[in-house]
């Protein structure tokens, strides 16, 4: 029963005056906490100010191995600066050995009070996150980074 806004069509006049499209435009204004507190969301993460390092991954496992245990395994390891973890290849076939398969995800790495640098990242992946897939999965990494 809380009004959380309001929404409605703005009349041709005033969007003539501002040179609008010539088509029916609304305008809404939303108190933005109440909104979503009936929307049910509990949470939010801020977003960082600073910029993200992505690096591909490649990941050559047994074929039983499921791709969200992989993701886990990145996840866990990679730390609080591992913002996001995509799935975004999946490869069977010459040159892997019958059984395997590689898995590739794109890592997004980033801090919330400061740039990272390159080598930050590359010691995180090469001392934690590939020891890791090594020792709970038996994983080889197939593929170098790729940083955008």
């Amino acid at each position: 029963e809380e009004v959380v806004g309001h929404l409605g069509e703005v009349h041709p006049q005033v969007c003539a005056q501002f040179e609008l499209p010539a088509r029916r435009v609304c305008l809404g204004e939303f108190r933005l906490l109440p909104f979503l507190q009936h929307a049910g969301l509990r949470s939010y993460e801020p977003l960082s100010r600073f910029p993200a390092v992505v690096q591909d991954i490649a990941v050559v496992v047994d074929d039983g191995v499921p791709a969200v245990r992989v993701a886990e395994v990145i996840r866990q390891a990679g730390g609080p600066l591992l913002r996001d973890l995509a799935l975004f290849d999946v490869y069977r076939g010459a040159p892997l050995p019958e059984g395997k398969r590689s898995l590739a995800y794109r890592l997004t790495f980033q801090a919330m009070d400061r740039v990272l640098v390159e080598d930050e990242v590359n010691r995180l992946r090469e001392k934690k996150i590939v020891p890791a897939l090594e020792r709970e999965l038996g994983a080889t990494i197939r593929a170098g980074t790729v940083t955008r």
